[in-house]
């Protein structure tokens, strides 16, 4: 080999050792910014993590802890908070004439819709207490009015809203998106599905709501779930599903308490997810008819 060619091996040789130089450089570099955007993107986690836990626990507080005694009827809650995704709100509420009460579920997207819907049954109180005893939808109305000016893409809020007459033991109700609602009858012991009979409320939404309504026998009975229920998830990715729900409640015999209905579906769920990590908010509230005697003061 000729001294020119040995030349030229070194220098190629010494233009590769600092090709790699450069390149060790840039990597460490590019490692150092990685490391940088990780603890940034590790702060941002953590930070959604507490607003989330936050918002969590002011949902959580929004729900009523004591049901009002309401004569005649019979009734069992339970709400289960989700770290993932939240929404759910429920309330068992008397009207001001002592002839009714209401019902009301709904389980929105995420916290942006379920804080605007709260805002507005709180900042629209009065004017939601002079319609409650009326037919439910006129509730709907005051909800999309007010809700779809502040609504972004993907909001949503499903929900059911019922009121009960004491006198005829007739309810008049609105079932929308996947608001789960149940009527099991006392002597057959068979059960109908009343819900998703209307889309739930998005930006979209362009339906006109007409209240539906169902007389009571003593004994009857009405079920409401949340979405979360049916999307409980168990180790492999399968969710607890309609199917599943309604075999629980028939599970339960007739003659047993609304109290045993509430926690035989719990403890379904809860089998079926086995410690996986709740992804969603879910609410059970279960409603039976005692008697058709009415004791007002």
């Amino acid at each position: 080999m000729s001294s020119n060619e040995l030349e030229y091996l070194k220098e190629k040789v010494e233009q590769l050792e600092k090709d790699l130089q450069d390149k060790n450089a840039d990597l460490l570099t590019y490692e150092s910014q990685i490391a940088a955007v990780n603890g940034q993107l590790q702060s941002l986690i953590q930070e959604v993590q507490k607003e989330i836990k936050t918002m969590g626990m002011i949902q959580k507080s929004l729900v009523p802890v004591d049901i009002p005694n309401i004569s005649g009827f019979e009734f069992s809650t339970k709400f289960k908070p989700s770290m993932v995704k939240g929404g759910d709100y429920f309330d068992i509420f008397e009207h001001k004439t002592k002839f009714r009460f209401g019902v009301f579920l709904s389980s929105s997207s995420g916290y942006n819709a379920s804080s605007l819907l709260l805002t507005i049954l709180f900042k629209f109180g009065h004017e939601i207490e002079k319609l409650k005893g009326r037919d439910p939808h006129l509730l709907i109305e005051i909800l999309k009015t007010n809700l779809f000016p502040a609504f972004n893409e993907g909001d949503r809020t499903d929900l059911f809203y019922g009121v009960f007459d004491r006198k005829k033991f007739e309810m008049k109700y609105v079932s929308m998106g996947d608001i789960y609602a149940f009527y099991q009858k006392s002597e057959s012991g068979e059960i109908s599905f009343i819900g998703q009979e209307n889309n739930a409320l998005t930006l979209d939404f362009s339906e006109n709501i007409d209240s539906k309504s169902i007389v009571f026998n003593p004994m009857d009975r009405i079920i409401l779930c949340s979405p979360g229920i049916v999307q409980t998830m168990n180790m492999d990715g399968e969710n607890f599903g309609l199917d599943r729900l309604m075999q629980s409640i028939k599970d339960v015999p007739i003659s047993g308490s609304v109290h045993d209905l509430r926690n035989h579906i719990l403890f379904s769920v809860e089998e079926f997810g086995a410690g996986q990590e709740l992804q969603r908010d879910y609410t059970i509230v279960v409603s039976e008819v005692k008697d058709h005697v009415i004791k007002l003061a």
